[in-house]
């Protein structure tokens, strides 16, 4: 349960996510966005916390071959393959992604289904999608559109991280 939010301003694209991990009844603070500068990406995830952990160990020894939709569909592929490697009966995401790689913004949903992320556009996953994404169509910063879904879902909590990518450079823009 979280709220992961992304903007594409066609000069750069912002990515935020809240902090909320929940277990049963239970929750704790955790950051949910990842970045590698070097590798020009950032992503976070929604869902299963132990297909993000695997996903991050995947990415220290994977990237994609390109920054096509196609591309990123093998990529995820790939992933997919691996994936199974480690648990035979599940090779199928459980998690919905947002994955920026050098310029572009992707949203790969649990279903396998990939969607861009073009300039002027934005998404958002999570349990709070919803709020978040209601913000941004009323032309709501990130930041905003976050803090709306932790006012307004019981399963978003602050603090928020913000990064801003822009010239395949990964900069932190906000921790609050």
């Amino acid at each position: 349960m979280s709220v992961i939010a992304v903007k594409n301003y066609g000069d750069k694209i912002v990515i935020g996510a809240d902090s909320i991990q929940v277990r049963g009844r239970s929750k704790k603070e955790e950051i949910k966005l990842f970045c590698d500068e070097e590798k020009h990406i950032a992503w976070g995830a929604s869902g299963d916390c132990g297909e993000s952990t695997l996903f991050d160990i995947f990415l220290k020894t994977h990237n994609p071959a390109g920054n096509t939709k196609k591309e990123i569909y093998e990529f995820f592929l790939e992933f997919m393959k691996y994936k199974k490697e480690f648990n035979n009966d599940k090779i199928a995401l459980e998690n919905n992604y947002i994955f920026i790689f050098g310029t572009s913004a992707y949203c790969v949903f649990s279903s396998g289904h990939i969607e861009e992320i073009k300039e002027n556009e934005y998404e958002a996953i999570g349990a709070g999608f919803q709020e978040a994404k209601t913000a941004l169509y009323l032309d709501c910063t990130i930041g905003e559109a976050l803090k709306a879904a932790c006012a307004n879902n019981t399963v978003c909590m602050e603090p928020i991280t913000i990064y801003e990518i822009k010239n395949n450079k990964i900069k932190l823009v906000e921790e609050r």
